[in-house]
């Protein structure tokens, strides 16, 4: 059984947390971001990788998404880097609208 007991918004900071020894635990991410962290190309000391399953049917394919807290695009300009992913995804979005803005 998993017990996910926090969502980190950093990396970088996930990784450190594990090497720091404070905790012991796992980090779900991608086979590209393990692969960097044994590589060296991220932080992390003494981290292994282990693979969820050997195989996956169907085959599982790469999301992309981005995420920005209420009210948070409203506080940088068009040209933000932040809204510039926001809108091309919402330009290349094929099924669904992006969300101008959250419910509530």
């Amino acid at each position: 059984m998993l017990h996910v007991i926090a969502d980190i918004d950093s990396l970088n900071y996930g990784l450190n947390l594990l090497t720091s020894d404070l905790l012991h635990g796992c980090l779900l991410t991608t086979e590209r971001v393990a692969d960097a962290a044994l590589e060296g190309r991220l932080p992390g000391q003494g981290l292994r990788k282990i693979d969820l399953a050997e195989d996956y049917q169907p085959n599982l394919e790469i999301v992309t998404g981005i995420f920005a807290r209420r009210g948070e695009r409203d506080r940088y300009a068009d040209d933000h880097p932040l809204n510039l992913l926001w809108n091309a995804f919402a330009e290349v979005t094929p099924t669904r609208s992006v969300p101008t803005a959250l419910p509530g």
